[in-house]
Order: structure tokens, then sequence, then C-alpha cells
């Protein structure tokens, strides 16, 4: 009897801790990381692309790993840097193409490559994670 209720306290605390760890990958927000074993459970962000939007560098199905964690800075990409940032409940995909500033706050000036004349600003607080080859 005592060896099933240990069996099962095992099960829940190992449940518990998968559970957390999902979580913490997929959620779309920047999460701090103060351990390098913290870091690489949950630093990749795996990011599909489902439309046309970074065509023709990045075809619908390809799937891509971004680094939610990228040093913690991320006041100071450089152009031509792929970011994925939230824009109402929606994960988007772009490409930095200037670096601006409002105030204090750094604001990128962002576009899909397969529409380069359609500019989104974005602040640098509003991105979850950066691509880098």
């Amino acid at each position: 009897m005592v060896k099933k209720i240990i069996w099962a306290v095992v099960i829940v605390v190992v449940l518990l801790v998968a559970a957390y760890l999902v979580i913490l990958r997929f959620a779309p927000r920047a999460i701090p990381t103060d351990t390098p074993v913290i870091g690489k459970l949950t630093c990749p962000y795996p990011v599909g692309i489902a439309g046309d939007s970074m065509a023709p560098a990045l075809q619908a199905g390809t799937r891509l790993t971004f680094d939610r964690c990228s040093g913690g800075d991320k006041s100071n990409l450089s152009e031509g840097t792929i970011i994925a940032f939230e824009e109402s409940g929606t994960v988007r995909i772009s490409r930095v193409v200037e670096k601006t500033f409002n105030g204090e706050n750094v604001i990128y000036k962002t576009a899909q490559d397969a529409r380069p004349d359609t500019f989104i600003h974005v602040p640098a607080s509003d991105i979850i994670a950066v691509y880098e080859k």
C-alpha cells in the first residue's frame, strides 16, 4: 500500500514538472532565465511560418527556432534581424528595417519580406523572441 502511495506521488510530481516546462517553453512572452539549465529548456521558441508574408526568404510551412532570451537585451538589434512579436493576440514575424527612438524607448521599424513598403513599428519591449541564423 505504501509503495502505491509513493508511486502515485512520484507520478504527480513528474506530471507537474512536465506541465510547468511545457508552459514555460510555449508561453508567448519573454521569460527571465537565471540558470543555464532553465535557459536551455525555456529559451528556444519554435515558430511555424503560416503564410507568405516572409517569402521568398521564408516559405509557408517553414519551422524556425527563435531565441526567447537573446542575451536579454532586445534594444540593440541590427537591421535584417527577424523578430517575433505579439500583435492583437497573434504572434507575428517581421524583419528589422530601422532602429528608432521614442524618447528613451527603442522602437523598431519592421517590414515583412513580401510587403517591404508596409511598416510595422514594434517597441523593443513587445519583442517575444529573436531569430539568429
